[in-house]
């Protein structure tokens, strides 16, 4: 009796040991594959960030930069809060890679807001705007991804290599917590319905209808003058960089910022609203923007009245001499053919002329009795134009 409770026992300390003992392997087992996991959606999610905002820097991406540089982290939260609405689980793993998101720039989604979120039923479109997608519908991310590709000489292949880490993220952050037999189905989903928001996005930039200018160059007359004017200093600002620009004009901001301005108070002051409302739009219109043009807007328009400097340079630089166009866009082509970035150039005329009759629509909205009108205004505006560009 004594002899068989003892044998019992043995047994019994073997088979607790080699339970606990194979429990115990199994947990390093899922450790060390959550581990290698987490280092996969790590690495994924640098890349993935990276490659869009690279892709957002370029001609191609360059008038959405907003949409594109947050929208890379806020798709990487959308899908994460997609994975986390179906487990609810959280670990040190996916906190780690949803701080790393987040302190790489998310245009104002907080941690609050994927917490939010990620909750079973919570709202990833109010919460996660750029990037959320739906059945029908999506966020600007990727409808904007959609119209920049269109331009790529290889649209397909280029979408295929940006999706690429995302969707080594989709993997390594699903299974860097507990294993979900349903992260396939979600993945899944999600890409098909960016994929659709791409496409959405490639469509329409096939079958807008553009605005001829006489110059040659397509008008997409769309948005509001403010995003325009933005979109052409951030063309600037790369054609500066390019080219060396930056160092050897002096003032290069001024040249632009000039160009504006003159635009805005011609524009302005071909309207028969009395004098101080014109003054007041100007200088409305110059603070929205931030225009830097070392003067106030009211000494800038009085100096335009009385043929002061300003008016000198503007006239110099800004008109066409000779038979020859502008000088600031044969400069801006020159830069644009030293910094190898010649479509610059086209899409920095494209935006002027985008903000140009964006600026007429809305003040001939504000006042419809005020004496604005489109097409005569259009002889004036095509004389601000390179139509007869310097040759390569």
């Amino acid at each position: 009796m004594s002899r068989g409770f003892n044998f019992f026992n043995y047994m019994t300390y073997h088979m607790v040991r080699d339970y606990f003992k194979a429990k115990d392997q199994q947990k390093k087992a899922v450790a060390k594959f959550e581990e290698k996991n987490y280092k996969t959606a790590s690495r994924a999610a640098e890349k993935w960030i990276k490659n869009v905002r690279k892709f957002a820097e370029t001609s191609y991406g360059v008038h959405y930069s907003k949409e594109l540089h947050y929208g890379a982290t806020q798709a990487l939260l959308a899908i994460a809060a997609e994975i986390r609405q179906s487990d609810q689980n959280w670990n040190d793993h996916r906190k780690i890679l949803i701080d790393y998101i987040i302190n790489s720039g998310t245009g104002g989604v907080t941690f609050a807001d994927f917490a939010a979120a990620s909750e079973r039923g919570g709202n990833i479109r109010e919460k996660i705007p750029l990037a959320w997608v739906e059945y029908s519908e999506c966020g600007d991310f990727w409808t904007c991804l959609g119209r920049c590709l269109k331009k790529h000489k290889t649209p397909r292949s280029k979408f295929t290599d940006l999706m690429s880490p995302l969707q080594d993220f989709m993997a390594g952050f699903a299974f860097c917590g507990p294993l979900q037999s349903n992260v396939e189905s979600i993945g899944t989903r999600f890409l098909n319905r960016a994929t659709d928001g791409v496409n959405r996005g490639m469509e329409a930039a096939q079958t807008k209808q553009p605005q001829r200018t006489g110059t040659n160059v397509d008008v997409w007359a769309d948005g509001t003058s403010a995003e325009h004017i933005q979109r052409m200093k951030i063309i600037w600002e790369h054609l500066l960089n390019s080219s060396d620009g930056g160092r050897e004009i002096a003032d290069p901001q001024l040249l632009l910022s000039m160009l504006v301005g003159k635009t805005i108070t011609h524009i302005i002051m071909y309207g028969s609203i009395p004098a101080k409302d014109k003054l007041l739009e100007v200088e409305m219109v110059f603070a929205e923007n931030r225009l830097e043009l070392g003067t106030t807007a009211k000494e800038f328009v009085l100096d335009m009245a009385d043929h002061g400097e300003n008016w000198k340079l503007i006239n110099k630089m800004m008109m066409p001499h000779d038979g020859q166009p502008p000088m600031f866009w044969q400069i801006a082509q020159i830069m644009s053919i030293k910094g190898n970035c010649k479509d610059e150039f086209d899409n920095l005329i494209q935006e002027f002329m985008s903000f140009a009759y964006c600026f007429v629509s809305e003040i001939m909205k504000k006042y419809p009795n005020g004496g604005y009108d489109r097409e005569k205004l259009l002889p004036y505006l095509k004389t601000l134009m390179p139509a007869e560009a310097p040759k390569n």
